[in-house]
């Protein structure tokens, strides 16, 4: 291996926030407000909603598109990231990310379940589950805000006049320790709307040193953090290697953007491609092989393809969410038996050539590892 050091220069980045704060502090608000001065007033905000859609009350001021989630496996928050990533959204928030760490489905029942396929289960089968899920979010080709919920405690004090009162404060967020390490930026809200910043790489802006506090934050910080990640030599995203992969014309074109891929860590990062979810490597790789068997077959002639010639059953490919779709709703399933509707409801798609069957025979098998998951958290918590 030859390693090298290069002169460093500044890459131009997308925001990566996080936001913790107690119920009531602001959150959900503040995220949008920031995602909006990150995108502009015409870019695309996403928004991953685990609180049974609370987040849509805020849409007449803020319009944004939402995925409701009711079940957090790392899984699922993977196959949202590669569905946003394909709809265009320009900043996703994930709102709260602390769902996919202890809520139904999340990283701490993931361990459990593991836990109980024997000695050498817990975290060491699910550390690389979540390390795929934070990829996929720290891969994503726009913005991204999470939130996370903060522990809550009561201490006593007393009022201007002496007089004793309870006061409501935060004790840490409900994450994984050191989670905030991962981000450009993350800060602290306070039942008075007040943002502190308590982590920050954009040092030489006063606004966000740490200690910074803004009051009611909004699309004008936004701006500032959009604007100086900006500022750097613009790398391709995941939307970018995709469309080279596809617009490839030789397998040695391929190979080297691979290379790269490979190189820059991204080879797992999720994408949809005529509907189903795949790693940017798995797409790369079947482009080559779409690639390799177009130079091996001969010239078409007029002759050779007969016309009006039936070739079999005609399926209407499913949309390009479609799987994704699928993916997200077998992934959110909260027992075995929801997953009974899900399957008869693909057979008859493909039944009446609504699916390919290379759709329901991938969508068949991602309900099947479901579905043992499922059997296994039962099992740990029976």
């Amino acid at each position: 291996m030859n390693l090298v050091f290069e002169d460093a220069t500044p890459m131009s980045e997308k925001a990566r926030i996080c936001l913790d704060g107690l119920s009531g502090s602001g959150k959900t608000k503040t995220a949008l407000r920031l995602a909006r001065g990150l995108v502009g007033p015409n870019g695309l905000i996403g928004v991953v909603d685990t609180e049974r859609g609370n987040a849509s009350k805020y849409s007449r001021k803020h319009p944004f598109k939402r995925l409701n989630l009711t079940h957090f496996s790392p899984e699922a928050l993977t196959a949202a990231t590669a569905a946003a990533a394909h709809a265009g959204i320009g900043c996703l928030i994930v709102d709260t990310f602390t769902h996919f760490w202890s809520g139904q489905g999340g990283m701490l029942a993931l361990v459990d379940a593991k836990r109980s396929t024997g000695p050498f289960g817990g975290w060491k089968d699910a550390r690389p589950i979540e390390q795929k899920m934070m990829d996929a979010l720290f891969g994503f080709p726009g913005h991204v805000i999470v939130t996370l919920r903060v522990k809550a405690d009561y201490v006593l004090s007393t009022d201007e006049n002496g007089r004793p009162k309870v006061t409501k404060v935060g004790m840490k967020p409900d994450q994984r320790e050191g989670l905030e390490y991962e981000f450009d930026v993350a800060g602290s809200l306070d039942l008075g709307h007040v943002l502190t910043i308590t982590k920050s790489r954009i040092d030489d802006v006063p606004e966000m040193a740490v200690g910074a506090t803004h009051l009611l934050p909004g699309e004008d910080l936004g701006e500032v953090i959009g604007d100086w990640l900006a500022d750097g030599e613009k790398l391709p995203t995941l939307l970018d290697y995709r469309d080279m992969v596809m617009s490839a014309t030789s397998v040695e074109k391929l190979r080297e953007t691979r290379a790269e891929v490979f190189h820059r860590n991204m080879q797992g990062l999720p994408l949809v491609d005529n509907g189903r979810t795949l790693a940017l490597a798995e797409f790369i790789d079947a482009r080559g092989m779409d690639l390799k068997r177009q130079t091996q077959l001969p010239a078409p002639t007029a002759a050779a393809v007969p016309q009006n010639t039936p070739t079999g059953p005609v399926h209407r490919p499913v949309d390009a969410a479609g799987v994704a779709d699928y993916t997200l709703r077998i992934g959110q399933a909260p027992a075995p038996d929801h997953l009974d509707p899900i399957e008869r409801e693909l057979r008859d798609r493909y039944a009446d050539q609504s699916m390919p069957e290379a759709d329901l025979d991938y969508l068949l098998t991602v309900l099947e590892q479901r579905r043992t998951n499922l059997a296994t958290l039962r099992k740990a918590h029976a």
